[in-house]
């Protein structure tokens, strides 16, 4: 019998604890059967061609493969700040079961090694601010990274942090024009002290910085590449993100 373990998504998991059954090195396939109501059970699975229900042969659910020994590798998870924003971001994901793991910090570089078995994880991170779940920082759906049995990583170890609290902004600023192939001008309304504004491309490198001492500043963006920008400007006690795209 399997356990229902919840929602994931517009689909339900279920959950079987087969651990006993399989006391032999070798490869093992396995179907999983669904009963409505008081109906016939019906077999689910998969194949190649398609998928469909299991005859006894083709459309397995899926298979494990039990071996003598575990093998993990280590994978390296790399997140650049690109805000400069967060000083205290951390690691989670499926592979720690969605609990929170310490990253190293190196400037705005942030890294953590894990010791993984192989398999295909989602995962994510997020600034540890003291409340109950942080600021989580990816934006858009979580990544995912596979790791296959002879240790080949593929898809997202690395990831550049573009996403800003509403909390942490200050008074309205407006960029204009917003792309831009040259001339890019700054505007602070009611701008009482003076502010600090450094420009970085995505993968967290300074490219321009300067003071601004009034409430409009001409930025001149011509010799950059075309691309994404993040600006960050400062004042006394208060900071704020933005993006700037360069045609």
């Amino acid at each position: 019998d399997a356990t229902h373990n919840g929602p994931v998504g517009n689909n339900d998991e279920f959950m079987a604890d087969l651990g006993s059954e399989l006391n032999e090195l070798g490869t093992y396939y396995y179907a999983s059967r669904f009963q409505y109501e008081d109906q016939l059970f019906v077999y689910g699975g998969y194949s190649d061609g398609g998928g469909g229900f299991w005859d006894g042969d083709e459309y397995v659910s899926g298979f494990v493969l039990v071996v003598d020994e575990i093998v993990t590798y280590p994978v390296t998870f790399t997140v650049t700040d690109a805000t400069g924003l967060y000083s205290n971001i951390k690691f989670k994901g499926e592979m720690t079961d969605w609990e929170p793991v310490d990253m190293q910090q190196d400037g705005n570089i942030w890294t953590v090694t894990l010791e993984m078995l192989p398999g295909t994880y989602e995962w994510g991170v997020f600034e540890d601010d003291g409340s109950q779940f942080g600021i989580w920082l990816i934006e858009g759906e979580n990544l995912v990274v596979t790791l296959d049995g002879d240790g080949n990583i593929s898809g997202d170890t690395t990831y550049t942090v573009t996403y800003t609290s509403v909390d942490e902004l200050f008074a309205e600023v407006n960029l204009y024009p917003n792309p831009s192939s040259g001339w890019l001008t700054i505007s602070i309304p009611n701008l009482r002290n003076q502010a600090e504004f450094n420009l970085y491309d995505l993968a967290g490198k300074l490219v321009q910085t300067g003071q601004m001492q009034t409430s409009l500043q001409k930025l001149d963006i011509s010799r950059l590449e075309p691309g994404v920008y993040i600006i960050r400007l400062q004042t006394v006690g208060q900071s704020k993100v933005m993006r700037i795209i360069k045609n």
